[in-house]
């Protein structure tokens, strides 16, 4: 049996490990075109995917294939067909094991950093870090200002000077800024063919420009936004543009100066050495492995909401003096109802207006922007400064422009958003409300309003 198994042709390793991951991970696949197509977030993937296959196929022939690595993605498969884990971090899991198995992190760091930064995460890292991006930022700010003799307070992510209130809002967290830094840096690092080390502290040194010249920036718009300084409208775009040009340019200085001694044109390659084929066992476990995981991905259903606990929920019947009147949900509310982990109910108002409030009893990313779900129904939404309404409260505010794609979606020119916990404190959107609620900061449940006009 053993000269028999010895005779037997071994299978080439590059087709099977990219089969195998095709089919162990497709739930993936159909999850990153559909967010990258509807809008909910940025397509800004598509750019780390397309350079880093344009830097994978020109260095083809200088792929190593790991066994170790081929093992702990197999160990990466079964796990993530075995755990109902959220579809970012099965992409997280795709990613860790193709960068595995090609011995990528210790030969081509900087492509493996483009391969993650390939995954649709702005809006995962709006929600999760841009509160504490802000909180920052309005910290650094106000510092950066009292510093030039301005007598500014804050309060959260609100500057306050002489009764004028200017908020760091989500599009000033510099999420934007720092993706394309860490595309920039890891490019870099692929093109200079830098070592690992060497691109971790490049993608540290663009975290921390970002956060500085994040805060200058605030700073600098205070001026206009409080009514100081009379600036056109531009001005925001002008600042933003000139720091991504401080910040590439500082990069591309750095690693410049940390690229392998006469590898400035990224071009000392190894010898050229065919992938080794992988033994039979090997590619045996990996075949069982991945046809298991698609198996089961494909019978796997997700769990029902329990709405038990809402059964007693009071909606309102008064918003802002008008009369609220119940209306059945779209079906596209009907959609987006049936995965929300609570309860949600629309209105109407005399005028128009159309209201959605969500209530919740935990922390809960489930609980997201309602201008996403306006993008994905083919809406162009642009944030503006905070809204304080009557009573003190900071709305997050969005002009709405476009038609809905869905044409049971019903026209919006604006959107406002507040979630207010049992306690009466408020929050301008989910980013500012999550930790608080997690870290047991804000009591619940909590109550999301949406105002569309």
């Amino acid at each position: 049996m053993k000269n028999l198994l010895t005779r037997l042709p071994s299978l080439p390793p590059i087709p099977l490990i990219a089969g195998g991951l095709a089919l162990a991970f497709w739930p993936v696949f159909r999850w990153w075109v559909a967010r990258m197509g509807d809008g909910s977030d940025d397509p800004l993937g598509f750019a780390a995917l397309l350079v880093a296959g344009g830097f994978l196929w020109a260095r083809r022939r200088e792929v190593r294939v790991s066994l170790y690595g081929v093992w702990m993605a197999l160990g990466l498969i079964l796990t993530q067909a075995v755990i109902p884990l959220p579809p970012l971090i099965r992409g997280i899991c795709l990613v860790a094991a193709l960068a595995g198995t090609l011995c990528l992190p210790r030969r081509q760091p900087g492509i493996t950093a483009l391969l993650f930064l390939s995954l649709p995460v702005v809006a995962s890292l709006q929600y999760f870090a841009g509160y504490p991006l802000r909180l920052v930022t309005a910290e650094s700010a106000v510092w950066l200002l009292n510093a030039m003799g301005i007598g500014v307070g804050r309060v959260g992510t609100l500057m306050n000077w002489r009764g004028h209130e200017v908020g760091v809002d989500a599009a000033c967290s510099g999420i934007k800024l720092l993706w394309v830094s860490a595309f920039t840096a890891a490019a870099l690092a692929a093109r200079f063919r830098l070592t690992w080390q060497r691109t971790l502290a490049l993608l540290g040194t663009g975290l921390g420009l970002v956060v500085l010249l994040n805060a200058v920036r605030s700073a600098i718009l205070f001026f206009p936004e409080s009514g100081l300084v009379v600036w056109p409208e531009s001005t925001h775009e002008g600042i933003g543009a000139g720091l991504f040009v401080m910040v590439a340019a500082t990069l591309a200085g750095v690693a410049g100066k940390w690229a392998p001694q006469g590898n400035l044109s990224g071009n000392n390659r190894p010898a050229p050495v065919d992938p080794a084929p992988l033994p039979l066992s090997t590619a045996a476990a990996w075949i069982a492995a991945t046809v298991c995981s698609a198996v089961l991905a494909l019978v796997q259903t997700p769990a029902p909401v329990s709405a038990a606990a809402f059964e007693t929920v009071e909606w309102p019947a008064w918003f802002e003096g008008e009369t609220l009147r119940p209306v059945p949900l779209s079906p596209c509310e009907e959609r987006f109802a049936a995965g929300f982990p609570g309860q949600m109910n629309v209105f109407k108002t005399p005028s128009g207006r159309t209201l959605i409030f969500r209530r919740v009893l935990r922390a809960s990313r489930g609980l997201h922007s309602s201008a996403d779900c306006l993008r994905a129904s083919g809406y162009s939404v642009h944030p503006e400064p905070l809204f304080m309404d009557d009573q003190k409260r900071a709305w997050g505010d969005y002009q709405v422009s476009g038609a809905p794609a869905d044409a049971d979606t019903a026209p919006v020119r604006r959107l406002r958003e507040l979630i207010v916990d049992a306690n009466g404190r408020t929050y301008p959107d989910p980013s500012s409300w999550f930790w608080p609620a997690l870290f047991g900061q804000s009591n619940g449940p909590w109550t999301a309003i949406t105002v569309m006009d």
